[in-house]
């Protein structure tokens, strides 16, 4: 599956992974009202 994102929920996630670095790199999404 391939997901779009806006710009500035990349760059939100790329500043929560940076501020996170000793933690793993994954991460949970919940995709509401699909299916």
């Amino acid at each position: 599956m391939k997901v779009t994102l806006p710009q500035t929920a990349v760059d939100t996630l790329k500043d929560i992974l940076k501020d996170n670095q000793d933690r793993p790199h994954n991460i949970r999404v919940y995709f509401a009202g699909i299916g």
